[in-house]
């Protein structure tokens, strides 16, 4: 697989897109997997892709707006519920990491983030979950975040000023990006498969099936 060819289907793209927020918000969680409420991690999301932005990183495709409580972005929305229905994530109080998915984002950080090509990803990761690991409340991500120019280049008013509804920069995209996640076939239908857990029985029968010999292959 190629550096950009993941980029080029969108369903696979907002996969890596869950396989990575997942990575981000256990590593900035509690050793239990506890990772706070919806404006932490919808904020933790935020400063990522930002951070990914300034560096001219290629690896989350996020698009934000100004709303009310800071930027939001639909496709967090739309991760929370993938990631809930695969069980990898649960919400009670606040959002957890269930223990599969601790296995699923350890294993996602190792095999894919710690690769050689994947370094520069890694290290923004390792920044933004370190820095914002022992800050339990959204409040002092939303004050950090409010006090940021609206634009990556740090020009402009800043985000506390933007009017709601206004859009963000959009992500950068290949060409025109330093560095561009890097991510096997293999680890694209392993999280294909693991956030829509109802066609691994299908996958395992055609298996079966294949082994058995009762398909030929042309």
């Amino acid at each position: 697989m190629s550096r950009t060819e993941y980029l080029e289907d969108e369903y696979d793209q907002l996969s890596v897109n869950a396989a990575m927020l997942l990575v981000i918000w256990l590593r900035a969680s509690t050793e239990e997997g506890s990772a706070g409420g919806r404006l932490r991690l919808m904020k933790l999301a935020f400063l990522t892709a930002r951070r990914m932005a300034e560096e001219s990183i290629c690896a989350l495709s996020l698009s934000f707006y100004r709303w009310k409580f800071g930027p939001m972005s639909n496709e967090v929305y739309d991760t929370w519920e993938r990631l809930r229905a695969a069980g990898l994530l649960e919400e009670e109080e606040v959002w957890s990491v269930t223990p599969s998915g601790m296995d699923f984002a350890d294993a996602f950080y190792r095999e894919v983030l710690c690769n050689e090509q994947n370094a520069a990803i890694r290290e923004v990761v390792d920044e933004v979950s370190d820095k914002w690991r022992s800050a339990w409340s959204a409040q002092p991500l939303m004050a950090h975040t409010y006090d940021l120019s609206a634009n990556v280049d740090g020009t402009g008013f800043s985000i506390r000023d933007m009017p709601l509804g206004a859009e963000f920069e959009s992500p950068p995209m290949p060409p025109h990006t330093n560095f561009v996640l890097s991510v096997g076939n293999d680890w694209v239908e392993t999280i294909a498969l693991k956030l829509n857990p109802s066609t691994l029985p299908m996958l395992q029968a055609a298996v079966e099936d294949f082994r058995a010999g009762r398909i030929l292959m042309a």
